[in-house]
């Protein structure tokens, strides 16, 4: 996988590809949209609630576009004030070596992420 200047991410056909998205607090309040061009092979919670993994393999066809969303959300306590040092961290990996920029996402909400691979 590599991270293209437009932000835009090239994997290779077949490639199986990880979305790893971690919570620094609970609750966890993140949604990982369906796959445009590609489906969802797995997703699992950890144990503790805080990280969700997705894979996906990418279609066998260059040039194919998959594109995905994530919604980031966070929730206030009663006060309507967010946990000091609260965040979300994005990884993304390929099977093939590579990885994208690692991505913080902080509050206040909503705060959504697009993100689109190509095959290459």
């Amino acid at each position: 996988m590599t991270e293209n200047p437009d932000g835009s991410l090239t994997v290779g056909a077949g490639e199986v590809v990880t979305v790893v998205v971690t919570k620094a607090f609970a609750p966890f309040a993140a949604t990982f949209s369906s796959l445009i061009g590609a489906s969802w092979d797995s997703s699992t919670m950890s144990p503790d609630g805080l990280t969700e993994t997705n894979v996906f393999t990418a279609p066998p066809s260059v040039g194919t576009q998959v594109f995905a969303t994530i919604l980031y959300d966070f929730i206030p306590d009663g006060s309507g004030n967010y946990t000091a040092g609260d965040q979300y961290v994005q990884t993304i990996t390929g099977s093939r070596g590579g990885a994208a920029t690692p991505i913080t996402i902080v509050p206040p909400p909503i705060s959504s992420q697009s993100i689109t691979f190509v095959v290459g």
